[in-house]
């Protein structure tokens, strides 16, 4: 075992008596020499280092990545520092900051032909400061947003113009403040007649409507997405969309309102069409059936080959259980090359009571060439 070289050159009186912690290692990562500062850190002997790996007194969050590129770090430790954490007596961790220099002095070990002089820097107390600095800066922000919040309901209103912002009261729907945009939205030409003139609780389309948010948004503090129908200026009717929050001991709601009248159009449209859809495919006396990958039913217009008793016309169930009442695929499953090939697949098979059949199966193709859903 290597003990503490005396300081018998200038070198190595540097070494043994710098306020640092130092040692130098080998390409390995065993400790060759150790200073007095680096055991004292740890609160250690210096014979319980030497001929140890430096590597043994990295914590277990710190070691992987140090070892792993420790022998760039041996071979070019210019310019590179490291902060990692040293385990030392009893559990004691240490912070510290590790640099290097190559260094030809192997203590006297014709062994080793190059080693590392590491310094390693207890910066503990820099890490506790930049722990409490960032405690004291999180306490200052909170200060000031509590600072800020009274100046919220300014930037509630007017932050974002695309929007419609408001203000009302809670007794009787006054409107109290309001953005352009939301004059506009009720059909008014600027926001002080819509101020002047609009009480929301007399605008409700739908009885009842104010009643039920109100009770939500005294209950929860506020609303989100709420879907009402209102009155214009001019007595047409709009849907809107709008989230709030109340302010009980100010007397007011404020909150964000979004016309959602096209959306409300498109909605009803592709309802619709889907209706109609559904109409049509419903008088088509053959089965037609969109299932997936897995068998599930995802559409049936419960016909043909597909006319289920009424209690087992379920979407979301296997088709082989709700069609034919099999417990898994069907003996003669045609999907199953589909699925495979993801080719249309078309057979003319005979039924078990002697009809005919002319079956095609075909495939729905996702962007990257998988069966998304396919079609009997």
């Amino acid at each position: 075992m290597a003990t503490n070289v005396e300081c018998t050159n200038f070198s190595a009186c540097l070494f043994q008596k710098s306020l640092t912690g130092a040692m130098i290692l080998s390409e390995k990562g065993d400790i060759i020499q150790v200073n007095d500062a680096f055991s004292v850190m740890l609160d250690l002997e210096n014979s319980d280092t030497l001929s140890r790996s430096f590597h043994d007194f990295l914590s277990s969050d710190h070691k992987k990545l140090f070892i792993s590129q420790y022998k760039e770090f041996f071979k070019h430790p210019e310019g590179k520092s490291f902060e990692l954490v040293l385990e030392g007596r009893k559990g004691k961790k240490v912070d510290v900051q590790i640099t290097g220099v190559k260094t030809e002095d192997n203590q006297g070990n014709s062994t080793i032909k190059e080693a590392l002089l590491i310094n390693a820097t207890n910066i503990t107390q820099l890490k506790q400061t930049q722990n409490d600095l960032a405690t004291k800066k999180e306490e200052l922000q909170q200060l000031l947003q509590r600072v800020q919040e009274s100046e919220e309901t300014y930037r509630n209103l007017f932050q974002n113009a695309q929007v419609g912002l408001f203000r009302t009261r809670i007794c009787d729907g006054k409107m109290m403040e309001s953005n352009e945009q939301l004059a506009k939205m009720f059909g008014y030409d600027n926001r002080l007649d819509f101020l002047s003139e609009y009480l929301t609780s007399e605008n409700y389309v739908d009885e009842g409507t104010r009643e039920k948010m109100l009770k939500m948004i005294k209950e929860d503090g506020f609303i989100q997405n709420y879907e009402v129908r209102f009155y214009r200026k001019d007595q047409s009717i709009f849907w809107a969309r709008y989230s709030a929050r109340i302010y009980t001991d100010k007397g007011w709601i404020e909150g964000v309102a979004e016309d959602i009248t096209g959306q409300k159009k498109t909605q009803r449209a592709l309802r619709e069409n889907e209706q109609r859809f559904q109409k049509m495919l419903s008088v088509v006396p053959d089965m037609i059936s969109i299932q997936s990958p897995d068998m599930d039913i995802l559409y049936s217009n419960w016909q043909g080959f597909a006319a289920a008793p009424k209690d087992k016309q379920k979407l979301h169930t296997k088709c082989y259980k709700t069609y034919r009442n099999f417990d898994n695929f069907c003996p003669d499953c045609l999907a199953k090359t589909v699925l495979e090939t993801r080719k249309p697949f078309r057979k003319e098979a005979r039924l078990p009571d002697g009809t005919w059949q002319d079956i095609r199966v075909i495939p729905f193709l996702d962007e990257d060439n998988n069966v998304e859903m396919f079609m009997e």
